[in-house]
């Protein structure tokens, strides 16, 4: 399993288990106590009250804080947005029958967001199970289960008492099974209430905190493609954000132009010198001209699924070729890209940090000039009057009506206004509508962070958990813009 340092709870010590046997509902928050997931979002039921009830007494113990939401898809998208802003697991819980149906599309978005997300619901007593009970939700009436099947990454019902911890465990690991994504268990009344015994040896943080290794033969043949390559571009995806400053670093020694997809705007700056813009859905002209570029002879797709929106409708001649070199921490989406030249199976992180060494080992040797690894002063100044309106360095459809201070307001003039109306550090959320096309292109936040997420002084004076604990430290996965891409549901 791979899991970054944020998954954990901090570098404390482990959460021990309580003596003795615990009821089914203490167990599982025992578990995410554990593992330092801070809240649980739901909607209260019958069936899953002793969940709820062994949340309240968690709570007594410095355990996680309910949040109770109003709809339970709009708790399962307050998990997955959690997961996506802390890295660490998101929990959502509904009851049985149509709690657990309202639960599935916010579950559905985690997993096309590949985002970390346990969703726990009820079911009726085992004893009801084919006998018609009200909102019975077993395999032989309305089967939740099998309605989870095909949008997590690990689905079950326990049956058992003693299947608790072990699906719980399995449940929670799988989540961060690379793609991340959601995990659902169904637990049925009077197992929730039954007493188990915990295994007080485990501890689940020394499992997240392993890590995959890396391709060295496939990352050393990289390092000698980019070092033969007239004109490298890098493409960065969703699942590189992390690795986006030691992507950047490579590119600004090789002077590469970088492109994002739309999953992944905002994860690099719009003014860094090597930026070119957003190729895919609502892209810029200047990232398909540099893709499509006879003197282009590399493309480096980092992290990337490859789908629709991030391939400009399945581009052959821009990306989908035989020019194409695909990283990614899952093989999953290499059938993606069989055309390409090479493969590379490992974290982005790690892949560049092994590339950047070899490439500018191999410059020096060579005596090579090597540009500078980070953006200099005078790049940072170009948005350092964050009430002005920087140009982007990418090619904008419409220029003119971006630079329009004409009334009344046109899209174009709203994406550029935003970011100076509102304080630095603002997150953007564009909806599964028509803003979202206008925001890919015409959106470009000035947040002075050209290059690499760095750490702040301190934690903001808040008395939110969850933003003294943002206020940490910049979250290295994110950036300040999010956007639902191929599910693209409403609300999310």
């Amino acid at each position: 399993m791979q899991a970054k340092d944020s998954k954990l709870s901090g570098g404390t010590e482990p959460v021990s288990a309580p003596a003795g046997e615990l009821e089914g509902g203490d167990l599982i928050v025992h578990y995410l106590q554990q593992i330092g997931v801070e809240y649980i979002f739901g909607v209260p039921g019958g069936a899953i009250e002793p969940l709820v009830n062994a949340i309240a007494r968690g709570m007594r113990r410095g355990g996680p804080e309910l949040v109770v939401a109003r709809h339970e898809s709009g708790a399962a998208f307050m998990a997955d947005g959690y997961a996506r802003e802390t890295g660490k697991l998101g929990v959502c819980f509904a009851t049985t029958g149509p709690g657990a149906t309202n639960m599935i599309t916010g579950v559905a978005a985690s997993f096309h967001n590949h985002n970390p997300v346990l969703a726990i619901t009820a079911q009726t007593r085992l004893e009801t199970f084919g006998r018609g009970a009200m909102q019975e939700s077993s395999d032989t009436a309305i089967d939740t289960v099998a309605m989870f099947q095909h949008c997590t990454r690990y689905n079950s019902l326990v049956s058992h008492p003693r299947q608790l911890e072990t699906k719980l465990i399995a449940a929670i690991l799988n989540t961060f099974r690379e793609p991340n994504g959601p995990s659902h268990l169904a637990v049925p009344l009077d197992l929730m209430r039954s007493q188990v015994t915990t295994d007080r040896a485990i501890d689940l943080n020394a499992v997240l905190s392993t890590r995959p290794g890396v391709d060295e033969r496939a990352t050393d043949a990289l390092a000698d493609v980019l070092l033969k390559a007239c004109q490298p571009v890098f493409l960065i995806g969703e699942h590189a954000r992390g690795a986006c400053g030691k992507i950047l670093s490579v590119a600004l020694a090789l002077q590469a132009p970088v492109v994002v997809t739309p999953h992944s705007k905002g994860s690099v700056s719009s003014f860094h010198p090597c930026f070119r813009g957003v190729f895919g859905l609502a892209g810029h002209y200047s990232a398909e001209q540099i893709l499509t570029d006879p003197t282009t002879d590399c493309v480096v797709a980092v992290g990337s699924s490859l789908r629709e929106w991030a391939t400009s409708g399945w581009d052959r001649n821009a990306l989908l070729n035989s020019r194409l070199v695909h990283i990614d921490s899952s093989s999953e989406y290499f059938d993606h890209s069989a055309m390409a030249q090479l493969h590379v199976l490992g974290d982005p992180g790690a892949v560049f940090d092994r590339v950047g060494i070899l490439i500018r080992r191999e410059m020096a040797a060579r005596k090579l000039p090597v540009a500078p690894q980070k953006v200099g002063k005078p790049a940072l100044q170009l948005i350092s009057d964050l009430t002005t309106h920087p140009a982007p360095n990418c090619a904008l459809d419409e220029p003119d009506e971006w630079n329009s201070d004409a009334t009344p307001i046109k899209p174009q003039r709203l994406m550029r206004d935003l970011p100076s109306l509102l304080p630095t550090g603002t997150r953007y959320i564009a909806d599964g509508t028509a803003a979202k096309p206008w925001a890919l292109h015409y959106l470009h936040i000035p947040d002075r962070r050209v290059a690499e997420r760095r750490a702040s002084t301190g934690p903001r004076q808040s008395h939110s958990k969850l933003s003294q604990r943002i206020g940490e430290r910049r979250i290295e996965t994110a950036g300040l813009f999010r956007t639902s891409m191929e599910f693209s549901c409403m609300g999310w």
